[in-house]
């Protein structure tokens, strides 16, 4: 058993998640006796953990085909779909001219099947200009496109790298991602060039005993 206070950094650090180019995995506070005995205060908007992995490995991603995106905005020819159509050169972008569409910014994804689904995927554009970069984020899911739930959220850096979001396998349908904030600061849009969905490894509540994983933010 680790001295007292290796216990304390670790859980500390546990508490305070930072922020990096990698997975977001869903906050998930220790017990409050715990808290208590190391004389922890939560901050009211602690931060989601972001574990050293930049893919989420999973049963691998879902062929898109079929699938529709909707979106809050977006500018002329520039539309959700573009995320989803497998060229990288290709992309959604919410609107600008004449005017700004102002933050925050959704896409809704309708799979048009429900999958267990545990993690996505999110490649910035690839052009070279980094307008739109998603930051702050919340990803959610459901079934019915009416009752969402909310299964991670955090904050991806200013790049072009591919960036992921793992999060306790669930079934789902559509896939909504909703940008607070743009990675920049450069302005109120947000663009993507393709959106992932990844299927657990454990795909029907047959294998997994009628029960669904508990609610545990993935290892790093």
């Amino acid at each position: 058993m680790p001295p007292t206070w290796t216990s304390s950094v670790l859980l500390f650090l546990s508490v305070c998640g930072k922020v990096a180019n990698a997975r977001t995995v869903p906050f998930v506070a220790p017990p409050p006796e715990l808290l208590a005995a190391e004389r922890i205060v939560l901050a009211p908007q602690s931060q989601a953990f972001a574990a050293p992995l930049a893919v989420p490995i999973a049963g691998g991603a879902i062929d898109r085909t079929g699938w529709t995106a909707t979106t809050d905005s977006a500018q002329g020819s520039l539309v959700g779909h573009n995320a989803l159509d497998g060229d990288q050169g290709s992309i959604w972008h919410t609107q600008w001219d004449p005017t700004n569409a102002n933050l925050p910014h959704t896409i809704t994804i309708d799979m048009k099947a429900t999958y267990f689904v545990d993690g996505i995927t999110y490649l910035p554009r690839q052009d070279g200009n980094w307008n739109g970069n998603i930051g702050r984020h919340q990803i959610f899911t459901s079934t019915d496109g009416n009752n969402f739930n909310l299964v991670a959220f955090g904050t991806w850096l200013d790049d072009a790298s591919e960036k992921s979001a793992d999060f306790e396998t669930i079934p789902s349908r559509y896939i909504r991602i909703v940008a607070l904030s743009e990675a920049g600061n450069r302005g109120p849009w947000t663009s993507a060039a393709e959106i992932n969905v990844f299927v657990s490894k454990k795909t029907s509540h047959q294998e997994t005993g009628g029960q669904l994983p508990p609610t545990v933010p993935k290892a790093p």
